[in-house]
């Protein structure tokens, strides 16, 4: 009697989740809470013309649809380039096996951003803040923080398995893991691709009338 073949799309999605164990998903989210943590604290040690200064860009972007005279589209290609650019740059950390920790530091850079962002706008818009970091950084942040999340953790989960197997060869085993981390990578991307439409098309309907 012929054994029925195993594996099929479950080994197939089995392969592609393997990158992303519970280790290097808490060393990514570690890194983005702490690049968060550094940011907001950054802001507080600011000095006041300093930062008086950077509340008059981040206002003017924040309660001005046409900022430095870009529509919303103009919003979303910047949005995307920015977003997009630094996932490119976590998943060719990844591939590179070596430098794989530079997927954690773009992680906690990007939660640095986003502490120093929120700490800023809380420091000078007062109470109204807590609206404008809602509308502003946790919406699209829905789709963005996990984007980033998923991305870095696969990036450390595949340069960590492959140099776990680096008896058998560090380029065979790349090779062999190269597909499936790319395909995963699919994930985050288009994530981060519906954070960059809300951050760019809902996020300024939704700040405008709270200037």
């Amino acid at each position: 009697m012929r054994r029925k073949k195993a594996g099929g799309p479950s080994r197939a999605a089995t392969s592609v989740f393997s990158f992303c164990s519970p280790p290097v998903l808490a060393a990514s989210l570690f890194c983005l809470l702490a690049g968060a943590s550094a940011g907001a604290f950054l802001e507080l040690f600011l000095p006041e013309t300093e930062r008086a200064a950077l509340w008059s860009l981040l206002d003017h972007s924040l309660f001005t649809v046409e900022s430095a005279g870009q529509d919303l589209g103009g919003i979303f290609i910047n949005s995307l380039a920015g977003n997009l650019l630094l996932l490119l740059l976590i998943i060719l950390a990844g591939l590179s096996v070596f430098l794989f920790p530079l997927a954690f530091l773009l992680t906690a850079y990007k939660g640095m951003a986003l502490g120093f962002s929120a700490a800023l706008i809380f420091d000078m818009a007062g109470f109204r803040g807590l609206s404008v970091v809602f509308t502003s950084l946790v919406l699209p942040g829905l789709l963005l923080l996990p984007a980033f999340l998923l991305s870095s953790a696969a990036a450390g989960g595949l340069a960590l398995g492959v140099l776990a197997q680096r008896k058998k060869g560090i380029k065979k085993s790349l090779v062999q893991g190269a597909g499936p981390y790319l395909l995963l990578q699919l994930i985050p991307f288009g994530a981060a691709l519906g954070g960059c439409l809300i951050e760019a098309f809902l996020s300024p309907l939704l700040t405008l009338p709270l200037g």
